[in-house]
C-alpha cells in the first residue's frame, strides 16, 4: 500500500512542477498537462482497481476470463471522469487536478479517516444496544402479548438506532471532528447501500423482470444516487474543514515535493545521458578514425549481443510467459515433491519460510537503528517482530492438528494479547 502511495506522490508531485508559479500559465498549457496527469493516473490505479473490480464481479457473477478489454475498462471511466472535471474547470487558473489530488492524498493520511470508520463502527454496534437493553427493561414492566411486545421492540430499536447516530453525528463541538464523525456515519451507510444493491440487482439480472421488480431496482437506484449525494456533502464539509486545520501543513509538504520531484530534475537527467552517449559515440568515431576499428566493431557486437534478449522478449511476450508458468509451475511442482505431495504441508512450511526470513530481517533492521530509534520506533520494531511470530506459531500449529489448542492457550493468545497492548501503546502513548 505504501508503495503505491509513493508512486502516486513521486508522479503527481512532477506533474505538479510543471506549471509555472512566477508566469501565468495560459489555459491550453495546464489544461494538456493535466489531462497528460489525468491519462497516467487512469492508467496506473484504473487497472490495480479494475482487478479488484472484476474479482469482485467474477465471485459474483461467475466471470471465467479476463481479456484486456475487460481490464482497460475501468481506466478508460476513470479518465472519463477526470476529463471532465478538467473541461469543467477550463477558465479557472487556480485549479490543477494534480495539486487537488496532491492536497486530498496528505489530508487524508493527517485527518485519518479509516480510524474515525472503526471508531463509527464500534458506536453503531454499542450504543444502540445500550439503549434498546435499557428501553426494553423499561418495556419488560408493561403488560402486554407476545405480538405487541415485538413490534414495539422492533420500533423501539429502530428509534434508538437513529437517536444514537444522531448523538454520535451532532454532540461533538468541534467542527473537524463532528464532520469526520458524519462522514464516517454515512459512509458505512453508502457501504452497506453498495452490497444491498449489488445482491439485489445480480437476483434482478438472474431472472425475468416484471413491472414491480423493474419499479423497485429503479427505486433502489435512486436510493443509490440520493446516498452518493449525501455522502458527497459530507465529503466536502470535512474538506473544508480539513483544509482549515491542516492546509497550511499540506502547503508546505508540496513545496518540498515539488522541489524533490521537480521535473527540471528529470530533464537534467536525460540531457547528461545524451551528452554522455554523445560522447561516446564520438569516442568511437576517433578511435575508428585512428585505426583502432576492430575494438568498435567488437564493442559494437558486444552491445548487440545484450540486447538481443531484450528484442526477443518484447516480440515473444506469449512465449516468454509461458516459459516463465513453466519454471514456476515446476518449482512448486518440485517444492511439493519434497514433502512427498503433501500441498498442505508444503504450503505451510512456505510460509514459515518466508515469515522467517521477514522476521530476521525485521529483528536485523531493529538490532541496528534500536540505539539511535525514537520510543515510538521501538515500539512499531517490537509490534512487527510479535505479528510475525504469531503467524509463525499460527501456521506451524495448524500443520500439527493435535497441538493447535495447547499452541493458542499458550502461545498464540499470549503473543495476540501482547501485540493489542503494544498497539494501545504505539496509538495512545506515544500518540503524535
Amino acid at each position: 500500500m505504501y508503495y503505491f502511495g509513493d508512486i502516486f506522490i513521486v508522479f503527481t508531485a512532477f506533474f505538479e512542477s510543471i506549471p509555472s508559479e512566477k508566469t501565468k500559465n495560459s489555459n491550453i498549457k495546464r489544461n494538456i498537462i493535466q489531462i497528460l496527469y489525468a491519462l497516467i493516473f487512469s492508467i496506473i490505479f484504473g487497472i490495480l482497481f479494475g482487478i479488484l473490480v472484476l474479482v469482485a464481479l467474477g465471485s459474483i457473477f461467475g466471470i471465467g476470463y479476463v481479456t484486456f478489454f475487460n481490464l482497460m475498462v475501468m481506466p478508460i471511466l476513470i479518465f472519463i471522469i477526470l476529463f471532465w472535471i478538467i473541461v469543467s474547470n477550463y477558465k479557472n487558473e487556480e485549479f490543477r487536478l494534480s495539486r487537488w489530488f496532491l492536497k486530498l492524498y496528505f489530508l487524508i493520511l493527517m485527518v485519518k479517516p479509516v480510524k474515525i470508520m472503526g471508531q463509527s463502527i464500534i458506536y453503531t454496534l454499542i450504543m444502540p444496544t445500550i439503549l434498546f437493553i435499557v428501553s426494553i427493561l423499561m418495556l419488560s414492566s408493561l403488560d402486554m402479548d407476545t405480538n405487541k411486545y415485538l413490534s414495539t421492540s422492533g420500533i423501539i430499536f429502530i428509534i434508538t438506532f437513529f437517536i444514537s447516530l444522531l448523538l454520535y453525528s451532532e454532540s461533538q463541538s468541534e467542527k473537524l471532528e463532528r464532520d469526520l464523525r458524519q462522514f464516517g456515519i454515512w459512509f458505512i451507510i453508502f457501504l452497506g447501500f453498495i452490497v444491498l444493491n449489488i445482491y439485489q440487482y445480480s437476483i434482478y439480472l438472474s431472472s425475468n423482470l416484471n413491472r414491480d421488480q423493474i419499479l423497485s431496482l429503479l427505486i433502489s437506484i435512486l436510493s443509490f444516487a440520493l446516498t452518493m449525494t449525501t455522502i458527497a456533502d459530507k465529503a466536502r464539509n470535512l474538506y473544508e474543514s480539513s483544509i482549515k486545520k491542516y492546509g497550511d501543513n499540506v502547503d508546505k509538504i508540496m513545496d518540498i515535493l515539488k522541489k524533490e520531484y521537480n521535473y527540471k530534475k528529470y530533464v537534467y537527467a536525460i540531457e547528461n545521458e545524451k551528452n554522455e552517449m554523445l560522447q561516446g559515440l564520438g569516442i568511437m568515431k576517433n578511435q575508428w578514425i585512428h585505426g583502432n576499428k576492430i575494438k568498435v566493431i567488437k564493442a559494437i557486437i558486444f552491445t548487440a549481443l545484450l540486447e538481443i534478449p531484450i528484442v526477443y522478449m518484447l516480440f515473444n511476450q506469449k512465449k516468454v510467459s509461458d516459459f516463465m508458468n513453466l519454471i514456476m509451475n515446476n518449482a512448486v511442482s518440485l517444492w511439493i515433491y519434497i514433502f512427498k505431495g503433501n500441498k498442505e504441508l508444503a504450503r505451510g512450511m512456505f510460509f514459515i519460510i518466508l515469515s522467517i526470513v521477514i522476521l530476521c530481517i525485521t529483528i536485523k533492521d531493529a538490532i541496528k537503528n534500536f540505539k539511535v530509534a525514537t520510543n515510538k520506533v521501538k515500539i512499531e520494531y517490537i509490534n512487527k517482530t510479535i505479528l510475525i511470530l504469531i503467524i509463525i506459531v499460527t501456521v506451524t500449529s495448524s500443520l500439527f492438528s493435535t497441538s493447535v489448542i495447547i499452541v493458542t492457550k499458550y502461545i498464540t493468545f499470549p503473543l495476540i494479547v501482547l501485540f493489542i497492548l503494544g498497539v494501545i501503546i504505539h496509538d495512545k502513548v506515544f500518540k503524535e
